[in-house]
């Protein structure tokens, strides 16, 4: 086969694909590396071995250097998750391009940055190179923000990765990138890095919160400082930031409870002029019944279409290899505002076991939010539904060109209904036997928000539970309290809860 550029000096290569002929200047010579890359399907056995060369022979033609990296990227986007055959050329040029001391920083690193997410999207597991690598992205952050929106892929792209390997080496560095990020972006910078501290909160709940207490106490001092009334992203960022507080005190109570009663976090209060009158718990309290709201006026049903795909652009996906569509129906998993509006009725839960009298003043607001976020969950779908949707039965009825109603107003066409995952997180028997062995990250994302301990717990129970024990602390007082709800409020909480 011969490729032919198109310039009168060319490069090609024999029929058996072993032996190179180069023609031409230097510079023809040099991009023969990356006219490699850019036929992946031709070239999984033989992997670029120029690349190295014309990367190191290309040194000061930073436009060269960068039209290897797109090519690179591509390449191994294209290789998936057999893109570990090529980490031997890959990995020295990665290095080289984040390395911010390096005389092309300035012209490489964005595209240097992108191949880095793309190698950590598709690798099937962590190695120790790319986990050395990480130290990296504090050096590059350290500088600037310009790439924040990558930085924080790349960082989910190492916790979902790289697991308690990844926390146990580099805890340090990921505390130090939260507190360098979050008080020093605009809002929009603060929504993209806020979901990876949730991530971390979700997967250890234990370990991160002691190392990331400065990024919480500056979650605080968003949450309580005023401001947000007519600013929507000022909204979403307070929001945000109190789902994430409710997520810490339900999965590690006494983490929260010690950094609402640390000395540092009142200072870092009065330092920003926000007056505190009471128990910074109690505070949350009254931003958590606020924010719950937001999220309601949000929750609507999304469908997430994932396909292991070669190529794809945005608005159509072109299909090469297995040509395989996954639809993940993701309510109650992916359907974000309805985690955290559980997660948010949890927290109140268990602000009902504080020994503070001052609970009480703010017991008819608690159950309200739990009776509400409690009736709005069955009223989405039933516990059946929401478990699992089989297959069989949507296909089947797909196939008699029917859509599938799943909440008024959104349907799942038939189109792409090719594959479900279910709720235990199995994936139905269309995909190849090569592809279902390893997962993709979006399919580790989903196991682990399957995991989540927000959804194995109920919260019917655990109010059921803390409202016992909130009577047994205030005795009487919590009766007079009870008995002062509103009739139609009281009713709607023994229908939520099943009382008789």
């Amino acid at each position: 086969m011969t490729k032919h550029s198109t310039t009168p000096n060319h490069c090609s290569r024999e029929a058996d694909g072993n032996k190179i002929q180069e023609r031409g200047p230097p510079l023809g010579r040099k991009a023969l590396g990356w006219w490699w890359a850019l036929e992946p399907e031709q070239t999984i056995g033989h992997i670029p071995l120029t690349s190295i060369k014309v990367w190191e022979e290309s040194s000061g033609e930073s436009l060269l250097q960068i039209q290897l990296l797109v090519a690179l990227r591509n390449f191994v986007v294209a290789l998936g998750y057999q893109s570990p055959v090529c980490y031997c050329i890959l990995l020295p040029i990665l290095e080289n391009g984040i390395d911010i001391n390096s005389p092309d920083e300035l012209n490489l690193l964005e595209d240097s940055m992108l191949l880095w997410e793309a190698t950590l999207s598709q690798a099937p597991s962590m190695v120790p190179q790319l986990l050395q690598y990480f130290s990296r992205l504090v050096d590059i952050m350290e500088r600037n923000f310009d790439h924040l929106q990558v930085a924080v892929n790349i960082i989910e792209d190492y916790i979902i990765l790289g697991g308690n390997d990844f926390l146990s080496m580099h805890a340090t560095n990921i505390a130090k990138i939260l507190d360098l990020v979050i008080g020093n972006v605009n809002d929009k910078g603060l929504l993209s890095v806020l979901p990876v501290v949730d991530i971390l909160i979700q997967c250890f709940p234990m370990e991160v919160p002691p190392l990331i207490s400065s990024t919480l106490q500056k979650l605080i001092v968003i949450c309580l400082s005023g401001g947000d009334d007519h600013d929507p992203s000022k909204t979403s960022v307070k929001a945000s930031s109190a789902a994430i507080l409710a997520r810490l005190l339900v999965m590690n109570t006494n983490s929260l409870a010690q950094l609402a009663s640390d000395p540092s976090t009142s200072l870092l209060l009065q330092a920003a002029s926000i007056p505190v009158q009471e128990n910074i718990l109690l505070c949350l309290v009254d931003i958590w019944v606020d924010k719950v709201h937001y999220f309601a006026a949000f929750d609507t049903f999304t469908l997430l279409t994932y396909a292991p795909l070669r190529e794809e652009s945005r608005g159509k996906v072109f299909a090469l290899g297995w040509k395989k569509f996954y639809v993940l129906l993701n309510y109650a998993v992916d359907n974000v505002s309805s985690i955290q509006k559980k997660t948010i009725g949890l927290a109140l839960s268990i602000i009902l076991t504080l020994r503070l009298p001052q609970v009480l003043d703010k017991l008819d607001q608690i159950l309200s939010v739990c009776t509400s976020v409690i009736l709005g969950r069955n009223e989405d779908l039933t516990e059946e539904e929401s478990r699992a949707i089989s297959y069989m039965s949507i296909t089947n009825y797909c196939k008699k060109g029917h859509v599938l109603k799943l909440k008024k107003g959104h349907v799942l066409k038939p189109l792409f209904v090719m594959s479900i995952v279910n709720n235990s997180g199995d994936m139905s028997s269309s995909a190849s036997p090569d592809e279902s062995t390893i997962p993709s990250k979006e399919f580790r994302k989903r196991q682990i928000k399957f995991s989540d301990r927000i959804n194995q717990l109920c919260l019917e129970d655990c109010v059921k539970e803390n409202l016992q024990t909130c009577a047994a602390i205030h005795g009487e007082l919590f009766n007079a309290a009870m008995s002062s709800m509103h009739p139609s409020a009281f009713a709607q909480l023994k229908q939520a809860l099943k009382m008789p």
